[in-house]
């Protein structure tokens, strides 16, 4: 069985970490803005506003993914082509 790479599953927990923690901060804030425009007397729907901050999210782990996917890809290149130079040199 090989064993986990713990520096690249911390860095990805830390990153679903992090979303999860932004979701559920964004979620608060707006049940506060909803309580807010209750208060205030202008209508408004929970249900419409949580989907809104949902799709947000979903799209800011969708552009995440996309960022570590590239780092890693760049990571990947850049050791292939320095293990060829060195190979190359010698």
């Amino acid at each position: 069985m090989p064993k986990a790479d713990w520096p690249r599953v911390s860095v990805l927990l830390m990153i679903l970490a992090v979303t999860l923690a932004g979701f559920i901060a964004l979620f608060g804030a707006t049940v506060c803005a909803w309580l807010l425009l209750l208060a205030l007397g202008i209508p408004s729907n929970l249900w419409d506003m949580t989907q809104a901050v949902s799709t947000t999210v979903a799209a800011a782990a969708v552009f995440g993914a996309g960022f570590v996917a590239y780092r890693e890809l760049g990571e990947t290149l850049s050791s292939v082509f320095s293990t060829r130079w060195t190979a190359l040199r010698s």
